[in-house]
């Protein structure tokens, strides 16, 4: 038995039975609605079905009081089956993940499953249990969306916003601590290189709750963009041949000297791998945090090795490009950052720089207004620098900014009072208009980040991937995705 068919020249040929009497975390929900995405076939089928995918809790008793799952395939009279067993709704929900990211795949017009066996067992550190009942929350996070009908956007509505997964974290599908010492990351700034799918994170611990094996930047390779399927890991970045995870850029961990370097932004640019960090002075301050300068880095080899371009560093407390996130506007072939200060406190400012001169401190040129017929004013040098015009004139967090296919349009994303904000705007440097707000309410833990990129878009831009963080004790990545409409 080499492949069980779920679909067979685009026919259905499965049954899903469910013998779980709950299935409180979607386990089957999202394998019935991975497959119609991916094959437009919707299971079950209606007749001649060759499989049965059967859905139910239990545990063997060596994995008392620990969360399980496996995944097995038999065959019986002609009829195959493949098994998932979790050891509550949680776990059950996670074989679903694990089914779908490493054992379904596609050959044309057909879906089959691999027969490889599967199974894992999690004995979690405290703290760290509580991340299955807080992804239980997010998986059934209920959205309040609220669109501008005057903003002049061709954004009209959002007609879907769910979470995919969970990227990180020992319950995770990438169950990061056994593979990578990595308990728990934030954020997860998208970039894109010879088909590899980079995603920076910030502060990364190998213990639960943001303790123990401390690095201040950390990032996870993947094969391709597609994130339907869960965003797998290849690998994490290590600059040893170990699999540990480790710093692209080595952060002091010195309070109030400077505790991390964490990446803010990200791109690639004609075979060169960039970052955008701040440097952290000093956390719980009046604004959140404050900065010692924003900086860049740099890799030319693929993301093999690291270094900090040394000539570019927006220096000071008050510097608006302390967190700052680019983008590539390849119709004039310069980068646009959008910029604000440490901490989620200040308005977004903008700046830009030829492509070929990301690296030249000099050649930056800040936005500083716009004149009587609405063009934009840019400044470069100090004075520029100095200067204070907001793209977008209220509280700014960590965000992400790039061009929508669908609706011809730039977006900036990010989170801030409790609500997803969507901007838009006809050109790259604005003005913006707040177009969507997105209510997650039922969460026990703050939601943030919430940043992409156009790599993470599918059916031209209609539908967005977003990474998204959950604040501790779950302090892990997840992947949400939102379909727009116009």
């Amino acid at each position: 038995m080499d492949k069980i068919f779920l679909v067979k020249n685009g026919a259905p040929c499965a049954y899903v039975t469910l013998l779980a009497e709950n299935d409180g975390a979607g386990a089957t929900d999202r394998i019935l609605s991975f497959v119609a995405d991916i094959t437009g076939a919707e299971l079950p089928a209606a007749d001649n079905a060759t499989a049965n995918i059967v859905l139910d809790i239990g545990a063997p008793a060596d994995a008392e009081n620990k969360g399980y799952y496996s995944i097995e395939a038999t065959e019986d009279n002609g009829m195959s089956e493949i098994r998932l067993i979790g050891s509550d709704e949680f776990y059950l929900r996670l074989a679903a993940d694990a089914l779908i990211a490493r054992h379904l795949h596609t050959d044309g017009a057909d879906m089959y499953c691999d027969t490889e066996e599967e199974s894992e067992s999690f004995e979690l550190l405290e703290h760290e249990d509580t991340c299955p009942r807080i992804m239980t929350q997010i998986l059934n996070m209920q959205n309040e969306v609220e669109i501008s009908e005057s903003s002049g956007s061709a954004l009209k509505g959002i007609s879907d916003m769910h979470t995919v997964c969970m990227i990180s974290g020992e319950t995770s599908i990438n169950k990061t601590r056994t593979r990578y010492d990595v308990c728990g990351v934030d954020l997860g700034f998208p970039a894109v290189i010879d088909g590899k799918l980079w995603l920076f994170y910030g502060d990364t611990f190998a213990g639960a709750n943001m303790v123990g094996g401390w690095r201040t930047n950390s990032a996870s390779i993947s094969t391709g963009t597609d994130w339907r399927a869960g965003i797998v890991f290849d690998k994490m970045y290590s600059s040893t041949d170990e699999p540990r995870a480790t710093e692209m850029v080595v952060g002091l961990k010195r309070p109030h000297v400077e505790y991390s370097k964490i990446p803010t932004g990200a791109i690639a640019l004609d075979g060169k791998l960039y970052f955008y960090f701040m440097s952290v002075k000093s956390w719980g301050t009046e604004r959140g945090w404050d900065c010692n300068y924003g900086g860049l880095a740099k890799s030319e080899d693929g993301g093999k090795t690291w270094r900090i371009v040394e000539g570019v560093r927006f220096v000071g407390l008050n510097t608006k490009f302390c967190q700052c996130s680019p983008v590539l506007n390849e119709e004039d072939g310069k980068v646009y950052v959008t910029g604000i200060r440490g901490g989620r406190t200040a308005f977004c400012r903008m700046m830009r720089v030829d492509k070929d001169k990301i690296e030249d401190f000099e050649a930056y040129e800040y936005l500083v207004g716009r004149n009587e017929q609405g063009e934009d004013e840019w400044l470069s040098g100090f004075e520029g620098l100095a200067r204070e015009y907001p793209l977008i004139d209220e509280p700014v967090s960590e965000n992400t900014i790039f061009y929508n296919e669908y609706l011809g349009e730039w977006i900036i994303a990010y989170k801030n009072n409790g609500k997803l904000r969507l901007f838009t705007s006809k050109k790259v440097s604005g003005p913006y208009t707040k177009v969507a707000q997105i209510a997650m309410p039922g969460v026990e833990v703050p939601l943030y980040g919430f940043l992409s990129s156009k790599e993470l878009s599918l059916d031209g831009g209609k539908r967005i991937a977003f990474i998204a963080s959950s604040w501790k004790p779950c302090y892990n990545a997840f992947v949400f995705e939102i379909t727009l409409e116009k």
